[in-house]
């Protein structure tokens, strides 16, 4: 299995900041100074009887001070009033979207970024927030049209190009992410979002040093991204460098220590140096932490089963079938765990079989299954067939990394250690460090020497 939890998010985007209409005291609270003094400054302002466009002024700098406070609905009703006053005050519109946005109303976000477009037609920083609230409903495409136009209206402005960067990333064009996050940097060399956005793509391609590198970077710039050590932890990982990775998830945690997935992350570098009873202590952090985590659960009854602790093994496969019910391979692992311990194996199998019936699947982990269940002539070479005509080219050892060792507890099961033997052997000999079920087997044949 190569499905653990690894980057923390996909990417980070950059909205443009609220805007407000340049008085001394939005300046004042811009900066971070008084917003409660500058509350207080706006209320006497708002009764001293001002123009319709000057009041409407002083409502958006109000709700912007409001917004400063993390309060979006009182400033939502000062933008109101400031549209009511003024339809077209472009400003309102774009900042009452940003709140909008801030609490999920996603659609109503848009509106009003489409509206403050409407009146003021060179706003980038409209189109800039309009993409990201497009890219937040997974439109990618029209996410990229907005931050195109972003860029035509504001060619230095580094959000609109990171922002492009991560939509073009999630719809699989690393090469054009790769490119924007290259043209980011260049402009502003200071950026940490970039380096760490970046680095994702330099690991999605294997080239863990360059990752590290800009990992590392981001870092000198926002030493407290916890979510960097946790990605430049999973590149150590990838190297074999354990002890790197252990300290950068635990540098993680300590920045953050109810931030579950280096908890899994950390558990997962245990596991691989064979320190089980520390990988299991952090899994259990993880469930803890988020009790509905299925790859903890699925992470901890591998552990389990490396230490023989068949029987709590099924209990934690058991519970990550509950969660994630359409994951085959979890049905395999809890009927392994049964024949280890020879216990309820005819559960385990109903289990399997009731699956397999009821959801169509193809592909090496359904070969396996139709083996285990004696389907007609599904057998070893029929797997291996079936790996072969994969056109997953990277995934390859993998693949053959998890059946070898499906295949060996088979041979085990039957009593054929010889066999069982040989699989595990293969399965070692794939190198495939990333899978599972690399550990599982070298767990096996210690088990049998």
């Amino acid at each position: 299995m190569k499905r653990f939890i690894a980057y923390t998010v996909a990417g980070i985007l950059l909205a443009s900041a609220t805007i407000c209409c340049a008085d001394s005291l939005c300046r004042e609270t811009v900066a971070g100074k008084d917003r409660d003094g500058a509350l207080e400054e706006y209320a006497k302002v708002l009764a001293s009887g001002k123009s319709n466009k000057d009041m409407a002024a002083i409502y958006n700098n109000r709700g912007y001070a409001e917004y400063k406070k993390e309060f979006c609905d009182q400033a939502i009703a000062y933008y109101n009033r400031a549209i009511t006053l003024n339809p077209k005050l472009a400003d309102a519109y774009f900042n009452r979207g940003n709140a909008y946005r801030d609490k999920g109303l996603l659609d109503i976000a848009i509106e009003d970024y489409t509206a403050a477009i409407r009146f003021a037609h060179n706003n980038a920083s409209a189109y800039n927030n309009r993409g990201l609230a497009y890219f937040m409903k997974n439109l990618y495409e029209q996410a990229i049209d907005d931050y195109d136009t972003a860029i035509r209206l504001a060619p230095k402005d580094v959000k609109a190009y990171n922002n492009r960067a991560v939509a073009y990333y999630k719809k699989g064009l690393s090469e054009r992410a790769m490119a924007d996050f290259n043209r980011t940097i260049g402009i502003d060399p200071a950026l940490a979002n970039a380096y760490f956005n970046r680095a994702i793509v330099y690991n999605d391609k294997g080239f863990y040093d360059l990752a590290i590198a800009d990992y590392t970077k981001a870092l000198v710039l926002d030493p407290r991204n916890s979510n960097a050590y946790n990605n430049r932890g999973i590149a150590y990982r990838h190297k074999g460098l354990y002890d790197q990775a252990i300290d950068d998830y635990t540098k993680a945690i300590d920045l953050k220590p109810k931030f579950e997935i280096p908890y899994n992350n950390r558990g997962i570098a245990y596991r691989n140096k064979g320190l089980y009873d520390q990988a299991i202590a952090d899994y259990s952090k993880a469930i803890e932490l988020n009790p509905r985590n299925a790859n903890a659960y699925t992470h901890r009854g591998n552990a389990y089963y490396d230490k023989r602790l068949y029987a709590l093994a099924e209990i934690d496969y058991s519970k990550a079938i509950e969660l994630d019910p359409g994951y085959e391979y979890l049905y395999l692992r809890l009927l392994n765990a049964a024949w280890m311990r020879k216990g309820e194996v005819a559960g385990a199998l109903e289990r399997l079989r009731q699956y397999e019936a009821s959801v169509v699947s193809i592909g090496p982990l359904r070969a396996v299954s139709l083996y285990y269940l004696g389907s007609g002539s599904k057998n070893d070479r029929y797997i291996l067939a079936t790996i072969a005509s994969t056109k997953d080219e990277k995934r390859h050892s993998e693949m053959l990394c998890e059946a070898y060792f499906f295949l060996g507890v088979k041979r085990f099961a039957d009593d054929d250690r010889l066999g069982a033997k040989d699989y595990f052997s293969r399965s070692i000999e794939t190198k495939a460090v990333d899978c599972d079920e690399y550990y599982s087997s070298k767990a096996m044949l210690q088990r049998m020497n």
